[in-house]
């Protein structure tokens, strides 16, 4: 846990970079998202957003736009909180090792 907020701090200059605001309601979506929909939810194949509960979620420079909700209009993108930032990242995380395993496994040829 601490090496998330390490790379939050190096990442953001301890959260003054970020590209999004905060809204509370995002995060709070968000924590539904991740309370109800793990079943369905899957990293699309360039490995920049999750779709989950038929939502797409940015997932790439983390933490800087990490965790907005993706395809709106700039003026709706928001951030959800540190903390829900660190539960989503935890939960996408083997998601991600697994696109990478696959990206980089070539027994099929």
């Amino acid at each position: 846990m601490i090496g998330f907020y390490i790379n939050w701090a190096v990442s953001t200059c301890f959260g003054l970079l970020h590209a999004n605001k905060f809204n509370q309601s995002w995060d709070d979506a968000v924590n539904r998202l991740l309370d109800n929909k793990y079943h369905d939810a899957k990293i699309c194949h360039t490995g920049c957003t999750l779709m989950i509960g038929g939502i797409e979620i940015w997932i790439e420079n983390r933490f800087y736009s990490f965790g907005h909700l993706w395809g709106v209009t700039s003026d709706r993108e928001f951030r959800p909180s540190l903390k829900t930032m660190a539960r989503l990242w935890f939960f996408i995380a083997p998601m991600l090792v697994e696109l990478e395993r696959k990206k980089n496994d070539f027994s099929g040829i």
